[in-house]
């Protein structure tokens, strides 16, 4: 998801799909955000490497 703020300094947002222009780019930053998380912990570092990725739950 995109998280949009409204220019009015309210600090309201919406959430929105992901711009296609975007997707890629988006894509690659959450696998290396993923994979900075995993190297943390040995337990989500055994999760990563057996799943390939990690669950919101491990990711907060």
């Amino acid at each position: 998801k995109a998280f949009k703020f409204e220019g009015d300094g309210s600090g309201k947002m919406t959430a929105e799909e992901i711009p296609g222009d975007l997707a890629d780019r988006a894509s690659e930053m959450r696998a290396a955000l993923v994979e900075m998380v995993a190297e943390t912990d040995d337990e989500l570092m055994e999760a990563f490497f057996e799943e390939g990725d990690l669950s919101r739950e491990q990711l907060l």
